[in-house]
């Protein structure tokens, strides 16, 4: 065998070894076809998102104290922009360090006096910020630990005139 010819052959075997396990190959005749991988951007990000979910409620600084106090809502991180909205809405200074917070997904920032509302008429605790009101969930408001000594009542024709964003849940 010529050493071209040789050459040849332990490129063909070279990759044949590197495309079986890639899935680049034909299936064999009569072989069962494997149903194929969504392997799509959009996917990868979905689960991410629902990975970073497990996160929810808590209070988050990045370890060189540089990037203020971040709140992890719907498996994003939501700046708190000042000491006043966070007095507002959190019964404790309880704050995670982590080494890396630009990781997790960024979804904002809460508004300057964020606050928590309800109304006479209703038994809902809502996150009003960014020109919305969110309803929180029973188990939500415990493991976010908001405070309801903070809660402010309105009345129900302002209560009802703030645009409704999405529940705050587990």
């Amino acid at each position: 065998m010529s050493g071209t010819l040789r050459r040849r052959a332990a490129v063909g075997a070279i990759s044949l070894i590197l495309a079986v396990p890639l899935g680049l190959t034909a299936p064999a005749a009569g072989a069962a076809e494997k149903p194929a991988k969504n392997t799509t951007a959009a996917t990868t990000v979905a689960q991410l998102q629902q990975n970073y979910g497990d996160l929810n409620g808590l209070r988050l600084q990045n370890v060189d104290g540089t990037s203020g106090v971040w709140v992890v809502i719907d498996g994003k991180r939501h700046g708190v922009p000042d000491m006043w909205t966070y007095n507002n809405l959190f019964a404790n200074w309880k704050i995670v360090t982590l080494y890396d917070l630009y990781n997790i997904p960024y979804g904002g920032h809460l508004t300057h006096d964020a606050h928590l509302i309800t109304s006479p008429s209703s038994d809902t605790v809502w996150l009003l910020t960014n020109n919305e009101k969110r309803g929180i969930t029973g188990r939500a408001f415990a493991k976010y630990e908001f405070d309801g000594n903070k809660i402010q009542s309105v009345r129900d024709i302002v209560l009802n005139a703030i645009p409704r964003g999405p529940n705050i849940d587990l």
